[in-house]
C-alpha cells in the first residue's frame, strides 16, 4: 500500500473495514449484530466521493515514514450523515498519526452513499434496516 498508485484503493479498503467496525460498535448488541450482518450481505456502495489532502508523492513519503515507526497509526472516524428510505450516507475522516504525540495528518475525507438491497435479489432496494437506531447515531 506504499506506492503512490495504491492510495485510492487503500483509502477505500480502509473505509470499507471501518464501516463494518462502526456497525459492530453500536452499543445495543442486537442492533449491532443485525446491522453488521446486513452490511456484509445487503448493503451496496452506490457512490464514493473522496477528497484527498495529500499528493501522491506525499502519500508515498508518509507511508514510508509510518512503516518505520512502531507507534504509527491510521485513524478513521466514521459518522452517519443522513438516513433516507432505502439509502444512507457515511462520512469517514482519515488521518495518519506518524508517532506517539504527533499531530494527526489529514489524509482524506470519504463520503459513501450506501443502498439497502434485498440480499436474495440485489436488483431490489429495501428500506434501511433499523433506520431509527441509525438516526440516533447521526452527528
Amino acid at each position: 500500500d506504499i506506492p503512490a498508485q495504491c492510495w485510492l484503493g487503500t483509502i477505500l479498503k480502509w473505509c470499507d473495514t471501518a464501516q463494518g467496525m462502526f456497525y459492530r460498535s453500536i452499543p445495543d448488541e442486537a442492533v449491532a449484530k443485525e446491522l453488521y450482518e446486513f452490511y456484509l450481505v445487503g448493503a451496496v456502495m452506490r457512490t464514493n466521493v473522496v477528497k484527498a489532502f495529500v499528493s501522491s508523492d506525499g502519500w508515498q513519503r508518509l507511508m514510508c515514514t509510518m512503516v518505520e515507526s512502531p507507534e504509527a497509526r491510521i485513524r478513521i472516524c466514521p459518522t452517519i450523515g443522513r438516513i433516507g428510505r432505502t439509502s444512507w450516507t457515511m462520512r469517514l475522516a482519515i488521518d495518519a498519526i506518524s508517532s506517539a504525540g504527533a499531530a494527526p495528518t489529514p489524509l482524506a475525507v470519504v463520503q459513501t452513499v450506501m443502498v439497502a438491497v434485498d440480499p436474495r435479489d440485489t436488483t431490489k432496494t429495501i428500506p434501511v434496516p433499523r433506520a431509527e437506531a441509525l438516526r440516533g447515531l447521526i452527528c
